[in-house]
């Protein structure tokens, strides 16, 4: 059992490193005067409890800020033309204040700022990039 060890440690380090591998689908900037909220979806349906609840999967942006963003998937190319991903931008302070005056009605209409569809096939290995300026 013990000379196996070494060879159970190395596959679980190379398959832990493969599992988290994200590819990114596309650059955003932050352009406004206050932070933003990214929010990823797999399908269209967002609902104002989810985006008050905070069950979704985002990414934050400062003022200024520019990075990708990602998915934990590679293989792009080969989904079909109807496989998209849906991201929803949203002013983080409006989101806050909502929050904290515990108002879930109109959230998503009072804080979001874009919404992006994005055809995963058509993903490009040079990413495009969305400008967010308000």
């Amino acid at each position: 059992m013990k000379s196996h060890l070494p060879i159970i440690l190395v596959t679980l380090l190379i398959w832990g490193c493969y599992t988290n591998k994200k590819t990114g689908i596309l650059v955003v900037a932050n352009g406004t005067q206050s932070p933003l909220t990214v929010v990823k979806q797999p399908d269209q349906i967002i609902t104002d409890s989810l985006v008050f609840f905070d069950q979704l999967d985002k990414t934050e942006f400062i003022v200024g800020e520019t990075k990708a963003i990602s998915l934990p998937y590679s293989g792009f190319k080969s989904l079909p033309d109807s496989k998209k991903t849906y991201l929803y931008v949203f002013n983080s302070d409006s989101l806050d204040k909502w929050r904290n005056e515990k108002k879930i009605d109109g959230i998503l209409k009072k804080c979001l700022i874009k919404t992006f569809s994005i055809q995963l096939n058509q993903v490009k290995d040079k990413l495009d990039t969305v400008y967010i300026s308000r």
